[in-house]
Formats: C-alpha cells, sequence, structure tokens
C-alpha cells in the first residue's frame, strides 16, 4: 500500500543522502517520492530526470538533487509502497469464509448459500417454464387483404420474438399487433403495437432475447393509415404480408 513515512529516514543534505535503515525490508523500487515539507521542494521522485539518485550503498542512498543548503532537521514526507493492501473494514476475510462441501457456519459477517441464520441449507427447487414463456418457437405468415382486418395468431398468451413485414404496394402500410384471444376488429380493438412499412420496403423488428409479451394472445392486422384503431383500407389485397416468430 502506498503510504507516507514521517520517520525512520535520516537525512544528511551536506552529503545528500537519506538513509532508510530505520524501515524495515526497506527496497529501493518502493520508494515513490520523498518531499521536503519545510522548504517546499521535491527531493526524489521515482522516474522524474534529475530527482533520482546517484548511488545506492545498502539502505543509504545519494541524492540527485543538491540538498546542501537545506537542514537536516526538515521536516520530510516520503511516499513508499510496502506492497501491503488494506481490506475495508467489516471485509469478509478469508477466516470467516465456509469450505467448500461443508454447512457453513452462523455468523453475522458473512452471508452464504449454506444461510446465515442458523447455518442450515437454503432449499432449491426448479420450477418448469409455464406455457408461452420459453420452449417451442412457431413461425406464421399473414398476406393482407384489401380491407383492414386482423387475424389471430396465438390464442393464450405469448410473446413475439421477431416480426418480419413487407410492402409491395406504392403507399404505406401500418402492421398492428393485437393483445387478444380473437381475431381482432380493426376499427374498434387498439393495437398494442404497430408500425410504418414503407413502399417496396421491409421492415424487420428483433423483439430481444424475452420478445414482446402479450397476456391475452396475439393477433396481427394491416391498415392503410396510422392509429391504433384505424381501419383505413388497403389499396389492393395480397400487397403487405407479415411473417411472425412467437413462443
Amino acid at each position: 500500500m502506498k503510504r507516507p513515512l514521517f520517520g525512520g529516514v535520516a537525512f544528511a543534505p551536506a552529503q545528500r543522502t537519506l538513509d532508510f535503515s530505520g524501515v524495515a525490508g526497506f527496497d529501493v523500487r518502493a520508494l515513490l517520492a520523498v518531499i521536503d515539507l519545510s522548504r517546499s521542494a521535491l527531493l526524489y521522485a521515482a522516474g522524474k530526470p534529475g530527482c533520482g539518485y546517484t548511488a545506492l550503498d545498502g539502505a543509504v542512498l545519494t541524492l540527485a538533487v543538491d540538498t546542501t543548503e537545506m537542514a537536516a532537521s526538515d521536516q520530510l514526507l516520503v511516499l513508499y509502497d510496502d506492497g501491503t493492501a488494506v481490506l475495508p473494514t467489516g471485509a469478509a476475510i478469508a477466516a470467516r469464509q465456509p469450505a467448500f462441501g461443508t454447512a457453513g457456519r452462523a455468523s453475522p459477517d458473512v452471508l452464504s448459500v449454506q444461510g446465515v441464520a442458523a447455518g442450515t441449507p437454503i432449499p432449491v427447487a426448479l420450477v418448469a417454464q409455464a406455457p408461452g414463456e420459453g420452449g417451442a418457437i412457431a413461425r406464421t405468415a399473414y398476406a393482407a387483404s384489401a380491407a383492414a382486418a386482423g387475424q389471430l395468431v396465438k390464442g393464450a398468451p405469448g410473446r413475439v420474438l421477431t416480426l418480419t413485414a413487407w410492402n409491395g404496394d406504392t403507399a404505406p402500410v401500418w402492421v398492428k399487433l393485437f393483445d387478444t384471444a380473437a381475431p381482432p376488429g380493426l376499427g374498434t380493438d387498439a393495437a398494442a403495437w404497430e408500425a410504418m412499412v414503407p413502399p417496396g420496403g421491409t421492415l424487420v423488428v428483433p423483439f430481444g432475447a424475452l420478445g414482446l409479451s402479450f397476456g391475452a394472445g396475439i393477433a396481427v392486422g394491416f391498415s392503410g393509415a396510422q392509429g391504433r384503431t384505424d381501419a383505413t383500407a388497403l389499396k389492393a389485397a395480397n400487397k403487405a404480408g407479415v411473417s411472425l416468430a412467437v413462443a
């Protein structure tokens, strides 16, 4: 740990030396800097040109900086890295950790999978995935009629993982998703999600690993204008379509 030393160092300015014999296990490689606080002067700085040492005899350094006008009584600040690490207060040291394969022991210092209150194992149960929360992925496709109409994709809770819509007409169309267990009525049922597919374009929407969730069911529809309840007819049938991956 980098720490200041205010003792254990003898300063002989006339000889330009610092004697670290009072520092146990002194290693010059761990010496970072020495500052004369009395004169606001830098005596030593590791790696700084002109602030190193010219000789090393055991624990005695001969400094490159001229210190002959300074005094042995000057207060020095020595920055030294003693190689130790300090843990924060209350850290869970190794002595407090239960060994692998044991039940551990109750302790206010450690929260472990063995349980802190009485050192008893915590029961773990595997829960099967509910329908619609995982498992097989189904893919479905729907081509839009000229009239704004919808189609039921899944009559139970589920998720839309990806949506790919296409539009071969000369006007924009809006693809809509409905949270319903029955075929949606465009113009009355409000869409839960919608997006515009440009003329002659394709829209690809990945909804991520978890997908877009629907609590009642999944239905899809198209209309010729924006709006959750819009029922504007398309210009022609089979000019737009959508493909869904649902779970």
